[in-house]
């Protein structure tokens, strides 16, 4: 689920859900989840920034649970 999630943001980094709040206006902060497991229901987020003049995605956290 995380790899795939991974793979879309590595082509469409703007994805997620804008983050407010932040302070350098060269980085942008998101949140993007998986679709929930099947067996548990859990899902995944991933909080992550990106700087657009080093091109990168950065990922901040990895979240799981409900």
């Amino acid at each position: 689920m995380v790899e795939k999630l991974i793979e879309r943001l590595a082509v469409h980094p703007r994805l997620g859900i804008p983050v407010p709040g932040g302070t350098d206006p060269e980085v942008d902060d998101y949140t993007a989840r998986t679709d929930p497991a099947a067996d548990t229901g859990d899902r995944i987020s991933v909080v992550y920034r990106v700087h657009d003049s080093m091109r990168a995605v950065f990922v901040t956290w990895i979240i799981a649970g409900p």
